[in-house]
Parts: C-alpha cells; sequence; structure tokens
C-alpha cells in the first residue's frame, strides 16, 4: 500500500498495525512529516511498515517502483488542483491494469477502481 501525503504518520501505524499482511509505505513532501513518521513509525515497531520517503505526485516517474493500492488521505482536498491531477496522472502511468485508490476527505470515502489507464486529457 502506498500512501501519499502521510502526514503526522498516525494513519500510517494505525492502518499498518491493522492489517499486517500488508506493506505500508508512508510518504510525505514535507521533511517536518517525515521526520514525524519515522518517529511513530521507530515507536511503533511493525515490521510491515517501510521507512517514509519523500514524495511529490508530480514527479514523474514516482520514486516507487511496485504498490497494488494506494492511500490519499488528507491530500485531495487540501491541495493544489495540480497535485490531484497529478495525482491521478500519476496512477494512471504506474498502476497496474486492475488496482485500487482510497481517498479521504474529511468526514466522506471515496473509493475507487481503475480498469483503464486514465489519460491525462481526460482530466481536463
Amino acid at each position: 500500500m502506498l500512501e501519499i501525503a502521510s502526514g503526522t504518520g498516525e494513519h500510517a501505524v494505525h492502518f499498518a498495525a491493522a492489517l499486517p499482511g500488508i506493506i505500508w509505505q508512508p510518504t510525505d513532501i514535507n521533511a517536518e512529516a517525515i521526520a514525524s513518521i519515522e518517529a511513530h513509525r521507530s515507536a511503533a515497531k511493525l515490521a510491515n511498515l517501510r521507512e517514509p520517503i519523500y514524495f511529490d505526485v508530480s514527479d514523474q516517474p514516482w520514486p516507487v517502483d511496485q504498490f497494488d493500492a494506494v492511500v490519499a488521505i488528507n491530500m485531495i482536498h487540501i491541495s493544489p488542483w495540480e497535485a490531484g491531477a497529478a495525482l491521478i496522472e500519476g496512477l494512471a502511468a504506474s498502476f497496474h491494469p486492475i488496482a485500487s485508490l482510497f481517498s479521504m476527505a474529511r468526514s466522506s470515502m471515496v473509493a475507487a477502481t481503475t480498469r483503464y489507464r486514465t489519460k491525462p486529457s481526460m482530466l481536463t
């Protein structure tokens, strides 16, 4: 599971503990957030929780080589439009033909399954 914009790392620890059979890769664009994620990860000592990495969705190609699903809990609704578009473009370029994106914004949960690669022109 690739978690984009992991923030403090609390979600990463929670989900990695609840889903021990899934490798959890936390990421963030902010150095302070990465330090916080690492502090939570070190305290939790979970075998399936990877070390956080710097990740900017607009950097192509993405710096991860393998994932089957993506979770973006606090990213899309607070980021600039360009970041959301870059997320979808990166997913289209990186996903397996059938993969899932889970996104949560405030109190609503959205889950989408991609069956076909999205063309960036479809985002405008």
